[in-house]
C-alpha cells in the first residue's frame, strides 16, 4: 500500500513540476483583414497576402500562438491595408520604394494602430512585404512580453467591436 502511495505521489510531483516549468500559456493572436469581417472573405489580394505574411511572421515567436478564431484570441490583428511609397533614396544612391503595412491591434479595451515599412528583402524573408510583416510581428512579441502579467489567464479577451475605425 505504501509503495502504491509513493509511486502516485512521485507521479503527481513530476506532473506538477513539468506543468510549472512550461511557464505561462502563449498569448493567442488572431489575424484577419478589414474586408473579412462577419465571416466574409476579403476580396483584396493585397490584404489576403498581408494576412498570410503576418501569420507566417508570428509563427514561432516567443510567447505567441496563432488562434483559429477571433473568440479564442487575446489579441486581434486586423490588416487595414498596405501601400507602396513614392521612389525614395536607397543604400548606395540607388532608387527604391518603401512598402508599408497598417494593422489595427486590439487587446481587450486597448485599440491602436501599428505600422511598419521596409525596402527590398530576400525571397526567404518574403520580400519587402514580408520584412514589414516581420516588423509588426516583432512589435506584437515585444508588447506581449511587456504586458503578459496583465493579460487574462484563460487566454481569452473579446474586443469591444468588430468594426474597424
Amino acid at each position: 500500500m505504501m509503495q502504491v502511495f509513493s509511486v502516485a505521489l512521485i507521479s503527481l510531483i513530476a506532473l506538477t513540476t513539468s506543468t510549472l516549468a512550461q511557464g505561462p500559456r502563449p498569448v493567442r493572436v488572431f489575424v484577419t483583414s478589414s474586408g473579412a469581417l462577419n465571416g466574409m472573405t476579403d476580396p483584396s489580394k493585397d490584404n489576403q497576402d498581408t494576412v498570410k505574411d503576418l501569420r507566417d511572421s508570428l509563427k514561432g515567436r516567443k510567447g505567441i500562438a496563432l488562434a483559429e478564431s477571433r473568440d479564442d484570441a487575446v489579441i486581434v490583428l486586423t490588416v487595414m491595408g498596405r501601400e507602396t511609397a513614392q521612389v525614395t533614396a536607397a543604400l548606395f544612391g540607388g532608387a527604391a520604394r518603401d512598402r508599408m503595412i497598417r494593422v489595427k491591434f486590439v487587446a481587450g479595451e486597448l485599440e491602436t494602430e501599428m505600422t511598419a515599412s521596409a525596402q527590398g528583402g530576400t525571397l526567404g524573408s518574403g520580400g519587402a512585404w514580408g520584412k514589414a510583416a516581420g516588423k509588426i510581428a516583432k512589435q506584437v512579441e515585444e508588447w506581449v512580453a511587456a504586458n503578459r502579467a496583465k493579460l487574462p489567464e484563460d487566454g481569452r479577451s473579446r474586443p469591444q467591436s468588430d468594426n474597424p475605425k
